[in-house]
């Protein structure tokens, strides 16, 4: 929802058109803010993931005192939140490779870029 807010609404839907189909007509400067779009979904999704690592990784300290066994699930629940921001994050960027790959690398390549 933060990626929403941080770029528009407009590139919310343009993503999964130019993600999952191929139209026929694109312009660069919606390509250019899905793209924006992608890469803001991609690190807001990592920085989430940390922040639950470090919450978990908080509450785990509260059962210092438990049997090894109790902080090995607090820890190995808190790691879940890192994966899952590492899972948004890869699958972001391959998205946001995809529409540039699609639809700017004949744009960029025209500028000399």
């Amino acid at each position: 929802l933060l990626g929403i807010a941080a770029t528009s609404g407009r590139a919310f839907r343009q993503s999964w058109v130019l993600v999952f189909t191929s139209p026929a007509k694109v312009e660069t400067r919606d390509a250019r803010q899905v793209c924006r779009y992608l890469k803001v979904c991609g690190v807001m999704a990592l920085t989430t993931g940390v922040a639950a690592t470090l919450l978990g990784m908080i509450i785990t300290l509260s059962f210092m005192d438990a049997p090894p066994l109790v902080i090995g699930e607090k820890v190995g629940a808190s790691l879940v939140g890192a994966l899952i921001g590492l899972f948004f994050r890869g699958t972001s960027y391959v998205a946001e490779q995809r529409v540039r790959g699609r639809y700017l690398m004949a744009t960029d390549e025209g500028k000399g870029r």
